[in-house]
């Protein structure tokens, strides 16, 4: 329990992104805060070795995985989020992110 409140810290910094920060009508803004809020759950307290599964974004978000994956493909290219270390086909370890903490703040 104390973990998930560690790891949700850099929240805040997701939480006071207004809509208009996701200037995007396909994912909507919504998905997109939606996704960027349910990844700091799977980092380290610096917005760094964020290593979720669409699978477990979908679950948190209630979002079907080809929004997932298109939503993370966006925050990537717009500078949310920064791809450290992309996924190795037939591996099971997940693409690992980091925050890009001076773009959101």
């Amino acid at each position: 329990m104390a973990d998930n409140f560690i790891r949700w810290q850099t929240l805040p910094l997701v939480r006071k992104l207004k809509l208009e920060h996701f200037p995007s009508k396909n994912p909507s803004p919504f998905i997109l805060k939606a996704t960027l809020m349910a990844m700091c759950q799977y980092g380290k307290i610096d917005g760094t070795e964020i290593r979720p599964t669409h699978q477990s974004i979908c679950e948190i978000t209630l979002l079907e995985r080809r929004i997932v994956g298109k939503s993370i493909k966006w925050l990537s290219e717009n500078g949310f989020l920064e791809l450290v270390k992309e996924k190795k086909i037939g591996s099971a370890q997940p693409s690992t992110y980091s925050l890009n903490i001076d773009f959101i703040s």
